[in-house]
């Protein structure tokens, strides 16, 4: 009804997915926890000496941010990639145009804890892919985010089908460490009132490690040393070094480059396909 609507800020539905603590050098610290309305595109904190909610915020230029919520090992960040690739500022674009008018987006939130308060401190443009659950590294790896990514088709149609037919999808690393610094140096473009970096324009930010087709989640090991991707189609984990990712990266090892993004051989990054 109309007073139960004003009571819940005009929103009469949501859809709450992902909750992630809040972290301490890499460890669970129980202060709070958080989680994403993808009905709503929101953001919500949750006070954990309380259990009550501390803040809600909506958040601009997403298709329903379903691949998060992760934070980084000290909550700077709490991390929020969109499930779906939308035109930039959700004007309308025909799927005809899917490539080139559709991206995916991250958005990187900050939470300040004595205030309470949750603040959009910039968001990453990315392919037109889908993305899935996400995670931050920890200790060698605290720089990086990792994200699972599927549709690498660009399918707009029987997606359950057509989304499915490369044997390889990629895991996104992201060195926000990296962009952080940019948007600070004010390279980035203000979108709908959210500072937007690409971070194809910025070496060393992005690069792309092939996976079995179709992960939806990867997690970093509590020691920050490796990530691993879930199997969904294929019926395996895969196990990554972080050690060999960076060594590839610093001496160039590419085998490829997709969308502008560098990627990694996938025969020196893997340690191993567990079935």
């Amino acid at each position: 009804d109309t007073k139960t609507k004003e009571m819940l800020g005009g929103y009469t539905w949501g859809d709450f997915h992902h909750p992630a603590i809040s972290e301490t050098n890499g460890e669970y610290d129980g202060k709070f926890v958080f989680a994403n309305d993808v009905a709503n595109n929101r953001i919500g904190v949750v006070d954990l000496s309380t259990f009550h909610t501390a803040d809600i915020m909506e958040m601009p230029n997403m298709g329903g941010p379903h691949a998060g919520t992760f934070v980084t090992q000290n909550t700077e960040y709490i991390v929020m990639p969109t499930r779906f690739s939308v035109p930039i500022g959700k004007e309308y674009a025909p799927l005809d145009e899917f490539e080139e008018k559709y991206k995916g987006v991250v958005s990187m939130a900050t939470f300040d804890q004595e205030k309470k308060k949750l603040d959009m401190a910039y968001q990453i443009m990315l392919p037109p892919w889908s993305y899935d659950l996400s995670d931050a590294g920890k200790k060698m790896s605290g720089d990086w985010i990792v994200m699972t990514t599927y549709n690498t088709e660009f399918a707009t149609t029987n997606n359950e089908i057509n989304a499915s037919q490369n044997d390889r999808d990629y895991i996104v690393l992201l060195n926000w460490k990296e962009l952080e610094k940019k948007v600070a140096a004010g390279e980035y473009d203000e979108v709908n009132g959210a500072k937007m970096i690409d971070p194809r324009k910025h070496k060393g930010s992005i690069y792309a490690v092939p996976v079995a087709k179709s992960p939806h989640g990867v997690d970093v090991t509590p020691d920050g040393t490796r990530f691993i991707a879930s199997g969904k189609l294929a019926p395996l984990m895969t196990v990554f070094s972080f050690e060999k990712a960076f060594e590839a990266i610093k001496t160039g090892d590419f085998e490829s480059e997709k969308f502008g993004i560098p990627v990694l051989p996938y025969d020196k990054i893997v340690e191993r396909e567990v079935d």
